[in-house]
């Protein structure tokens, strides 16, 4: 919002220079953004002066002036400007001053006239007012001053961004200037008087009816008429006014409702009455369909939503939005009829954004006004149409007020605000502050605990006693609250468990080599296909987006592998990556029936990709190997000790894009978390992949379930381990988790570890079998064991193997 600080001073009594004043209305809440001169050129050289002899310049249109520049002497000036006349004041530029648009002004011969000087209008002097030859004038000034300062340009511009809480009271000069009041403790003027009686024309009740259909949408419509009007330029010092807050003058009517609505923050509207059929003013909700032109010469189409100003027939206006052109303010009209209002906001709000309709009128209705300032504001339009010669004030005004507002009760404690705001203030202090800002207070004697505050009605943001509080504070200044440490005891933090496995999962990964990836939550269709998931399947479900932002963002991901499958195959084909390594932990969505009736099923998954090259290129290399079912098995293992699954296990498994005999599930708890292993070589034919690709696709939830968060510590050792070596051939077919199993259960709690150290297939095993060598760690906690020992738990063993593996055992 743009302010104008000579303006603001017009309505308070406050000597404060700019920058202080933008200190402290920053330190209220107001936050000014940037101070701007209005003017920024120089013009020294460009002065007051009055027209003492003006006469037409014989055989041609130009003017001959007198002027009398003070100090500077008098000049000879030739002029075009159709309002050059005798006794008048403008700005004249001195012979050999420089305009703001560069041009240097010298003695010259005009239609055979010598021409000193230049007078000035508002293009020439910088100002955006179109394309005006008029002069700029002033009613009065002395002769020689400098014209920056005689026209008010001198002015200093506030851009002022404003919070929503203060949009509703800020947002105009008078509340600007309420603030600074407040802030500065100096007299608030309020503009306007009353009109003397003769100065009245006919009474307005006799020229038109009013009436609101829907008071719940406009609580109050008022109205006042001016009579006998003439449309033309507005004096220059409402011009000036309206510049310097970015707006732009147009006539002296439209200027008139601007200027009221800058300084109240109440819009008004203009209609020519005469063009408002049977004199007659509906409130009503527009009808489904209708249609209306408004003033931007554009067709919009209303719903039963929205809210019209409108004549016995025809809507004549969009409530608190915008006016219609059948009853705009022409050149020809007479009778002007104000509107002032109090529209309900969120209405105004809904109506603007389904039309895309914003303007200044609808961004103030959108905050709330004060629907106890509708008849002041017109009726301080009437008097400046009255002051200005614009027209003259019809007698009283209409006001329709059918459910009047009350405005708001709020009971304060003094000391709890003292609590909450963790300083010592006194109550009279306090209710001084509110008193200050405009709130009513009642029964602030020291012997009751709370006082009695009446809400001001242009502040519709001031709801509860916390909000009281944040006033109290604003004026008192937020930096006289003292810096303390909090006295309260702040508990430590311990993230859910899923959280927790997620956090350590990322370590573990990036730990060994891996890179986080972040993908969509759709799945290109092509992928899909590339897959071949079987119509039955339940990644061939996928709930479609009904909006897509592209054909491939059509169907939302049923699993993580596809995405990855996705980025490795970009990487491979734009930038000749040859080893990759890739998780990410993310949703997939699925759904029972499609098209889906209730919501997704969203399901949290731990994505593993990798292939190529098991160790870097370098130049002292003679020979490596790829990445395999094993490798990806060693990634997961790792992961399962840091999550401290303890009791998971593996078992062959086999999905449609997954190795048949090169997968398996991961099972833990008695739950299956997820399936692991190779890419199928069909679909790694369609992806045009050559090396071997392993995936993986956990469960983080059923991972998180069973991880131990807070695993058992074990003291070290402190007696010697004793090892044997066991080798045997069995059945292919035999999983290594079983043989674990067997070996586990006959070892008993002497056993401290197993490990697989060899597999053979070959000539001296039998077709269908292989052979496995196994060593084991035996320990006892609080002693030695004896070579006795560990040859009867060895033998254990060795005869569970035979009895129930059939393995044949090799010496």
């Amino acid at each position: 919002m743009y302010m104008s600080y000579h303006w603001l001073r017009r309505y308070v009594e406050c000597d404060a220079p700019p920058d202080e004043l933008a200190e402290r209305l920053t330190f209220l809440g107001l936050n000014v953004d940037a101070l701007t001169p209005m003017l920024d050129k120089d013009l020294d050289d460009v002065v007051l002066a009055r027209l003492v002899e003006v006469e037409k310049i014989e055989g041609s249109s130009m003017m001959r002036c007198l002027v009398d520049a003070g100090a500077h002497g008098k000049y000879q000036v030739v002029s075009g400007a159709p309002n050059c006349r005798e006794g008048s004041y403008v700005p004249l530029a001195l012979p050999g001053s420089q305009l703001p648009d560069g041009r240097v002004i010298e003695d010259i011969e005009v239609a055979g006239v010598r021409s000193s000087g230049m007078l000035c209008s508002p293009h020439e002097l910088g100002l955006d007012l179109g394309a005006s030859d008029y002069l700029l004038e002033v009613e009065e000034g002395r002769p020689g001053k400098s014209a920056v300062q005689a026209l008010g340009l001198d002015d200093v511009i506030f851009d002022i961004d404003l919070t929503p809480n203060y949009a509703s009271h800020c947002q105009s000069v008078l509340g600007v200037a309420r603030e600074t009041a407040a802030a500065f403790e100096c007299e608030l003027w309020l503009p306007g008087e009353q009109l003397p009686d003769d100065a009245l024309g006919d009474s307005i009740d006799d020229a038109v009816s009013i009436e609101i259909e829907d008071p719940d949408l406009c609580p109050r419509y008022s109205a006042a008429l001016a009579l006998d009007v003439s449309v033309e330029p507005s004096p220059w010092w409402i011009q000036r006014d309206l510049l310097a807050c970015g707006i732009r003058p147009l006539n002296n009517v439209v200027d008139i409702t601007n200027h009221v609505m800058l300084a109240y923050g109440q819009p008004l509207h203009a209609f020519d009455l005469d063009q408002v059929q049977g004199h007659e003013v509906r409130v009503r909700r527009a009808r489904p369909g209708e249609k209306i032109i408004t003033l931007d010469d554009q067709e919009r189409t209303l719903t039963d939503e929205d809210l019209v100003i409108a004549d016995r027939y025809r809507a004549i206006g969009i409530a608190g939005v915008m006016g219609a052109a059948n009853s705009e303010i022409t050149g020809d009209t007479e009778r002007v009829l104000l509107e002032s209002a109090y529209f309900d906001a969120r209405s105004v709000l809904r109506t603007s954004r389904r039309l895309g309709l914003r303007t200044e009128a609808s961004v103030r209705f959108e905050k709330g006004r004060d629907p106890e300032q509708t008849v002041e504001s017109c009726l301080r339009a009437l008097q400046l149409a009255h002051d200005t010669g614009a027209g003259t004030a019809a007698r009283g005004h209409i006001d329709v007020y059918p459910r009047p507002i009350t405005r708001r009760r709020i009971e304060f404690r003094p000391e709890r605000a003292n609590a909450l705001l963790g300083i010592d203030l006194a109550r009279r202090q306090m209710t001084s502050y509110l008193r200050r800002l405009g709130f009513q207070v009642e029964g602030e004697d020291e012997g009751q605990d709370a006082v009695k505050v009446t809400v001001p009605s242009w502040r519709p943001d001031v709801e509860r006693e916390v909000c009281l509080i944040e006033e109290i504070v604003r004026l008192h200044g937020y930096n006289e609250v003292p810096v303390d440490r909090p006295r309260t005891a702040v508990p430590g933090y311990r993230p859910p468990a899923a959280e927790r496995v997620k956090d350590d999962t990322r370590r573990v990964m990036v730990g060994q080599g891996f890179f986080e990836t972040v993908t969509y939550s759709w799945m290109s269709p092509r992928t899909m296909q590339l897959m071949g998931a079987p119509e039955e399947h339940p990644h061939a479900r996928a709930v479609e987006v009904a909006n897509p932002m592209r054909e491939e963002a059509r169907r939302l991901r049923t699993n993580l592998v596809g995405s990855l499958l996705d980025v490795a195959a970009r990487n491979m084909q734009r930038h000749g990556a040859d080893a990759l390594r890739l998780f990410e932990i993310g949703k997939i969505y699925r759904s029972e029936q499609l098209p889906p009736e209730d919501l997704l099923d969203e399901e949290e998954r731990l994505g593993i990709l990798m292939m190529g090259r098991t160790v870097p290129r370098f130049w002292g290399e003679t020979e490596s190997g790829t990445v395999d079912y094993y490798h990806l098995k060693g990634v997961i293992e790792n992961l399962m000790r840091v999550l401290h699954i303890e009791d998971w296990s593996v078992k062959p498994c086999s999905d449609y894009y997954l190795h048949p005999g090169r997968s398996a599930q991961l099972l833990a708890g008695g739950e299956v978390l997820g399936q692991f292993g190779e890419i199928d070589h069909d679909v790694r034919e369609s992806l045009e992949v050559d090396d071997r690709i392993c995936v993986a696709e956990l469960d983080v939830a059923g991972m998180a379930k069973i991880a131990e968060q807070s695993p058992a510590v074990k003291p070290l050792p402190s007696h010697p381990a004793a090892t044997r070596d066991i080798a045997f051939v069995l059945n292919e077919e035999t999983p290594h988790a079983e043989i674990r199993d067997v070996i586990e259960r006959a070892a008993g709690d002497l056993l401290e570890g197993v490990v697989l150290f060899d597999v053979y297939r070959g000539d001296q095993v039998p077709e269908g079998s292989k052979s496995a060598a196994y060593r084991l760690t035996y320990r006892a906690p609080e002693r030695t064991l004896t070579d006795a020992e560990v040859d009867e738990r060895h033998n254990r063993v060795r005869e569970a193997l035979q009895e129930e593996l059939e393995a044949q055992l090799r010496s």
